[in-house]
């Protein structure tokens, strides 16, 4: 009969399972920092309960759509969108797609 302290010194010689114990550390220490300081990815994009939402629609011109297509080549961007609502110089607009232009 083998004894079970010479099986557990077998293992600690073996260099794959020594590299196994090693991953299995690690994922077990970065599991525990899941809880940590760092900040969800785009969090600084979302919108503030705290904001006044009427201040934020505080303009003469809006455009609320979804964009299907955006491209950039430099400072010129070309956008297609669709299903949208404009409202320009006073007036609305209704748009099942648009195309457009502009350069920033």
């Amino acid at each position: 009969m083998s004894d079970s302290s010479s099986d557990d010194e077998e293992d600690d010689d073996d260099p794959l399972s020594r590299m196994a114990n090693r991953i299995d550390d690690k994922g077990e220490e970065e599991g525990e920092d899941d809880g940590g300081d760092e900040d969800p990815l785009n969090s600084d994009d979302d919108q503030s309960d705290d904001e006044d939402l009427d201040t934020l629609f505080d303009s003469t011109n809006i455009i609320v759509c979804q964009f299907e297509k955006v491209n950039r080549a430099r400072n010129k961007w070309k956008f297609t969108l669709k299903d949208g609502i404009m409202h320009l110089e006073g007036k609305d607009f209704c748009f099942q797609k648009c195309t457009g232009e502009a350069e920033w």
